[in-house]
């Protein structure tokens, strides 16, 4: 009739409080850190697109300073590189065969449609 506690055994099956809140502080910090790496990724190619920039606007202004011109909008680029065999698309769509453009030096830049270069 009396019972003797050190004479019994019981099985306590799962997780102690402790266990779970340790369990539960590693994944957040693991799920932090991915988060974390994350950011720093997004932040990498951001400054290598920001990077790219800065080298075609000095690519454009070292250009401009020794041709007098934009890319693509010199007027008198035949009288600097002559004619190419290639093939050369205008603004209005129609091709010759000069291979280098003559831009009308209003002082923009008329982008053509340039299809076959990006198609693979």
């Amino acid at each position: 009739m009396f019972r003797n506690s050190s004479l019994q055994t019981t099985d306590n099956y799962g997780f102690s409080l402790l266990e779970i809140s340790i369990v539960l502080a590693v994944v957040g910090m693991l799920s932090g850190g991915v988060l974390a790496g994350q950011s720093l990724i997004k932040a990498a190619e951001l400054r290598t697109v920001m990077t790219e920039l800065r080298e075609y606007q000095t690519a454009i202004n070292i250009f401009k300073e020794k041709y007098f011109a934009l890319p693509g909008d010199m007027s008198n680029a035949t009288e600097f590189w002559g004619k190419l065999n290639s093939t050369c698309t205008t603004h209005a769509g129609t091709a010759n065969a000069d291979g280098v453009c003559n831009g009308n030096g209003n002082g923009t830049i008329d982008w053509v449609n340039y299809a076959p270069f990006v198609e693979h």
